[in-house]
């Protein structure tokens, strides 16, 4: 019988004779893998702007009043393309506006997108690097 004080206990089998060696290396090979992933996402992202829209504005057949943010790093000057979109989602007005290095860090601009008919939404489309 069971002695009394492991009741309740779950013990963990151990490797076979021999294998244990196996899975070390294993392990350490997964440790090693997953710390590269973590690495190599961060340095995807870290030096890549960022963008979000704030708010939009229709102007009637003029165009659309978009107001968005930037963040990227530190003397980085970005080259950001602007869409303005109609009520059935096509695409009626484009724009790009470059952001200097020197407008700092963290940057919110307000732009005006020309558009051929009245626009409903307007969006970044992406910001890169120049």
């Amino acid at each position: 019988m069971a002695d009394p004080a492991y009741r309740g206990v779950v013990r963990i089998p151990r490797p076979a004779p021999g294998k244990g060696k196996h899975w070390l290396l294993a392990t350490l090979a997964l440790v090693a893998a997953s710390a590269m992933a973590v690495w190599w996402g961060l340095a995807a992202t870290l030096t890549k702007p960022t963008w979000q829209t704030v708010a939009f504005s229709s102007q009637g057949n003029q165009g659309i009043l978009l107001k968005f943010e930037v963040r990227r790093p530190e003397g980085m000057a970005v080259r950001c393309q602007l869409l303005a979109k109609e009520l059935g989602h096509a695409v009626v007005g484009t724009a790009e506006v470059l952001l200097p290095a020197e407008l700092g860090r963290d940057v919110t601009q307000t732009h005006l997108i020309r558009t051929t008919s009245e626009a409903v939404a307007a969006e970044v489309r992406s910001c890169r690097e120049v």
